[in-house]
């Protein structure tokens, strides 16, 4: 193995790995020029909301300033938060890769073993109705699954209940109008309320038998960021969450 066969190939893995980075970016914050109004469509967003939330996703400023901040952060491996869940997107791959990676490992272990055998009888016997019948099955069942969930997603309707929050400060005062966001549940939504003067926020949010959500206020002044998680509501049931939000 020459070096020059091995300076090719790091090249070339370079130049992919810059390919991906460049184009994560462009996909997400070019492609989709208001993320903040794609992900919470449907709801009336406040000024100061939309604001609030823009700067938690790091959106804000111009695009060469995000494109910037985003190389920076991807060179320290911190790859900022869900725009679905509102949770580190490291926490998200711990917590999803092992059973990915179980799921997957099993799959093509199962899919390499059928695929030689129903392989080997289409070939042993070429033509025949059960190398027609071996193929045509193959076709059809190697169709994205996630096409199958998108449908069964839209298909099937939820029912709603309400979590209703509670904000106070370290003095067991209650803050009102201060913003909070709802994530996760059965149908992954992301729901923004507004704390009124009592300092609660009553949302409404797809029920099931155990949903959990996480309960986010980003950080506003005087106040510094929160979260907790709670389990849902199930059909037309409220559950109440109270959470502390200490000044920044």
């Amino acid at each position: 193995m020459s070096a020059r066969f091995v300076i090719g190939k790091v090249l070339a893995s370079l130049a992919t790995l810059a390919f991906v980075v460049v184009f994560n970016f462009f996909l997400f914050r070019v492609v989709e020029s208001d993320p903040v109004s794609t992900l919470f469509r449907g709801r009336n967003l406040t000024a100061q909301q939309r604001d609030t939330l823009t700067r938690q996703f790091g959106l804000d400023g111009s695009k060469g300033e995000q494109f910037v901040r985003y190389l920076g952060q991807t060179a320290h491996l911190n790859f900022g938060r869900s725009y679905v869940t509102n949770q580190s997107v490291w926490t998200e791959i711990k917590d999803k890769a092992p059973p990915t990676i179980v799921l997957v490992g099993v799959s093509t272990l199962l899919s390499t073993i059928f695929g030689i055998l129903i392989g080997v009888a289409a070939a042993w016997k070429r033509g025949s109705p059960t190398d027609y019948g071996s193929t045509t099955f193959t076709m059809a069942t190697s169709y994205p699954t996630v096409l199958s969930t998108d449908i069964t997603l839209v298909m099937k309707p939820y029912s709603t209940g309400t979590i209703q929050v509670t904000l106070k400060d370290s003095s067991a005062s209650v803050i009102n109008g201060l913003d909070l966001v709802i994530t996760g549940g059965p149908a992954s939504v992301a729901v923004v309320g507004t704390t009124n003067s009592s300092g609660i926020a009553t949302l409404a949010v797809p029920a099931g038998t155990s949903p959990v959500y996480t309960i986010s206020v980003p950080t506003q002044s005087p106040y510094a960021s929160a979260s907790t998680t709670k389990a849902g509501p199930i059909a037309g049931t409220t559950v109440t969450v109270g959470l502390t939000v200490a000044k920044s």
